[in-house]
């Protein structure tokens, strides 16, 4: 943050497996950029869902080939009223029908672990949406520098898979620094959003492995970057 606001994949921090041996064992780890995901708790606005946030969710799960019904299924997860949006969603009543019973959370989500318990997201759906989602704790915009292109296809309109990979392609090269930038790669027939698009993050996951002999260790933590100072945890695990 301190040499500029642009956050890219040839960055220092963005290095993978980074790995440090030392006697009897060794520690390895990874910062991934959350803001290259699609933000869950987007969909959420107010005690309301966004309705351009849902269709861009729907098309990022056309692009998984995962059934558009999911996104229904968790906007009536996510949103105040218990009033299904469609036959294949549920609210209270069908959560109440189960063994244990609860209810949805109406609120943003905390962590992705949390979508297991939405109807429709089984084991299956959650391994194939895990690299390209995220639940950070308020909206956010996506940094199109480090988005995966299936992230980048759904979030314009326009945009196919293939386009959006070459788009992911040229930003190899030199990062986006501006909308003019992106615009100048983009085809025709592209449209812009008028927002929810960045080029640097504020959010980041941590992943570290520790081994000591026979003794491993795990943690993992959500870091919200700052202006100055230290990050916040906003959320940490330990194994």
């Amino acid at each position: 943050r301190r040499l500029g606001t642009v956050d890219h994949a040839g960055e220092p921090w963005a290095v993978k497996n980074a790995r440090l041996p030392f006697e009897q064992g060794g520690m390895s780890g990874a910062i991934e950029d959350q803001q290259a995901l699609f933000n869950l708790n987007n969909l959420l606005a107010g005690e309301r869902i966004n309705q351009a946030e849902l269709l861009r969710y729907a098309r990022l799960l056309r692009q998984l080939a995962l059934p558009e019904a999911l996104a229904d299924t968790l906007a009536d997860w996510l949103d105040a009223d218990d009033l299904p949006r469609s036959a294949a969603s549920a609210e209270d009543a069908y959560y109440l029908g189960l063994e244990p019973p609860y209810t949805a959370a109406n609120r943003r989500l905390f962590e992705l672990g949390e979508l297991a318990l939405v109807r429709g997201y089984d084991e299956a759906v959650l391994k194939r949406l895990r690299p390209f989602v995220t639940a950070l704790p308020r909206a956010t915009q996506m940094n199109i520098n480090t988005a995966p292109a299936e992230v980048l296809a759904a979030s314009f309109d326009g945009l196919d898979l293939e386009a959006a990979r070459a788009l992911v392609a040229a930003r190899e090269r030199t990062a986006f620094a501006s909308l003019a930038d992106v615009a100048a790669r983009l085809g025709r027939g592209v449209t812009l959003p008028v927002s929810g698009v960045a080029f640097g993050s504020d959010f980041f996951k941590v992943d570290v492995r520790v081994r000591y002999g026979p003794a491993q260790a795990r943690a993992s933590a959500l870091l919200q970057r700052e202006a100055t100072g230290w990050p916040l945890v906003t959320w940490r695990k330990i194994q």
